[in-house]
């Protein structure tokens, strides 16, 4: 199993989109459709899930994430995840950043009254 390029997975913002990017790096080409009945479901099932549209919004089971990295054969999911825990991905950066230089900032206030 191989690591997507993590640029790829930095730029998903949901674990869907993840999946997503996981089944269109796939070693073995498949539709949308064929990988739905993979996973047991419909393909209007699977594209309303990836997509987040519909009446309802639903989410991706979670005995799929498996399913589709071992079918696909990359991590695409499980690197999105461990980028998610590290604040690592694009969407998190921005936020990270900004709040490194708040915290600089409220130091370097602190220092300057101490002086």
């Amino acid at each position: 199993m191989q690591d997507a390029p993590s640029q790829a997975v930095a730029q998903c913002k949901t674990v869907e989109q993840a999946a997503a990017l996981c089944m269109d790096l796939s070693v073995v080409k498949r539709t949308r459709k064929s990988w739905a009945e993979l996973l047991g479901a419909t393909g209007g099932t699977l594209s309303a899930i990836i997509n987040k549209t519909g009446q309802r919004i639903r989410h991706m089971p979670s005995d799929w994430y498996l399913i589709i990295q071992h079918e696909a054969g990359n991590r695409a999911i499980a690197q999105w995840f461990d980028m998610e825990s590290r604040g690592q991905l694009n969407h998190q950066s921005t936020a990270n950043q900004k709040r490194l230089l708040l915290d600089q900032l409220a130091q370097l206030e602190q220092q300057e009254r101490q002086a």
